[in-house]
């Protein structure tokens, strides 16, 4: 009839403290019956919340309670407490049907922890699924990479063994004219040259290569000095010019001047040789 007075009611006697009862319920499994027309005196004027609650149950018109232990499978799981207000006592009829509903709501607890218990089962096992799945994504990947890194290097030892022995080709030829055959002072300077330019060539494809292990390592080092990068470009292209017009090649380079900058001719040369050729 009061809701202010049962709220009161819940606030100062939700601790266990107000309830010895219950705790001897959850103690010994065994049903309390108890009224507050009954109470032991002393045991109220020892615990302050055990006479407020007393005070409020009084009030509220609640004469006899009874609690019961929430008992499934041998386990104690919690206790029921039965409030019976306008004076009204409690009978066996009514301790039968409070220790059925304590039975009763004992085991729908217990349903509820097993379900839960098997929704979180169910959640670490999705889980570990997924971490499964995203490992195994992860290990195809780092195979598929793998497998391109394999076939990467294969194509790149496939292109090095090609430009290396392009330029060998040429020199081979040559050596064998000279030791085979009577070539004439012309021939034999352009057999000469042709070994030369084909040789340098050779040196630099090596040195190609020792960069691309250095740039891996991090060990590339440049030699930095005051250049016209315009002059190392023409130069660059100068040297290609007798290939490219064997090759039936028109090489056409507009470059000039572009004035004095701290850089790397070497390198220059080297990024104008690798785009024309």
């Amino acid at each position: 009839e009061s809701p202010d007075l049962e709220d009161a009611l819940r606030a100062s006697c939700s601790s266990l403290e107000a309830w010895p009862e219950a705790i001897r319920v959850l103690e010994c499994g065994q049903v309390e019956f108890f009224s507050i027309w009954n109470r032991d005196e002393n045991e109220t004027k020892a615990a302050p919340l055990l006479q407020q609650r007393h005070s409020y149950l009084e009030t509220l018109g609640v004469r006899s309670c009874i609690c019961v232990p929430m008992t499934t499978a041998g386990l104690t799981l919690g206790a029921m407490l039965f409030a019976s207000p306008m004076g009204r006592t409690y009978e066996d009829a009514d301790l039968s049907l409070a220790q059925d509903i304590g039975r009763r709501a004992a085991t729908a607890v217990q349903n509820a922890q097993l379900l839960r218990a098997a929704q979180e089962s169910q959640r670490s096992a999705e889980a570990a699924r997924q971490q499964a799945e995203i490992a195994r994504r992860q290990a195809e990947q780092a195979q598929g990479e793998a497998e391109a890194a394999n076939r990467a290097k294969d194509e790149f030892l496939a292109m090095v063994s090609h430009e290396l022995r392009t330029p060998l080709t040429p020199v081979l030829g040559w050596v064998h004219l000279l030791r085979t055959t009577g070539l004439d002072h012309a021939q034999a300077a352009n057999a000469l040259e042709t070994i030369e330019r084909n040789t340098r060539v050779q040196a630099q494809l090596v040195n190609d290569l020792l960069d691309i292990s250095r740039m891996v390592t991090g060990k590339l080092q440049l030699h930095l000095e005051d250049t016209d990068p315009g002059l190392v470009i023409g130069a660059a292209a100068e040297t290609l010019r007798a290939s490219a017009e064997q090759n039936g090649i028109e090489l056409h380079v507009e470059c000039g001047p572009l004035g004095t900058f701290r850089c790397d001719a070497d390198r220059i040369q080297q990024v104008v040789w690798n785009l024309i050729s």
